[in-house]
């Protein structure tokens, strides 16, 4: 996926029959490390900051600049529905000092 780090992005969760069903928009932060998840451990993945304040990983959902997908999928979105993200993991910033 063609997405520049702090891109603004929508984050789908699935997409059938006209019906769009998204986490909402944020912004792409970059690869991160994910913290505490029980079976990825330290394995990086694409992390989305939500308008929200929440975060939800490139595992949960497919992502793309929200204005890019509106041009191409606009006219077939019947209806939309934001998700509450059910499970959430915090980035790890190894960059940071301790």
């Amino acid at each position: 996926m063609s997405v520049a780090i702090n891109e603004k992005v929508i984050a789908i969760q699935s997409f059938n029959d006209g019906t769009l069903k998204s986490f909402g928009n944020g912004v792409y932060i970059g690869d991160k490390h994910i913290k505490d998840h029980p079976t990825l451990g330290e394995v990086v993945n694409p992390c989305i900051k939500l308008d929200t304040g929440q975060y939800v990983w490139g595992f949960q959902c497919w992502w793309q600049n929200e204005e890019k997908f509106r041009a191409v999928y606009g006219k077939h979105i019947k209806s939309e529905k934001i998700i509450t993200v059910d499970q959430q993991w915090q980035p790890i910033d190894h960059d940071e000092p301790k």
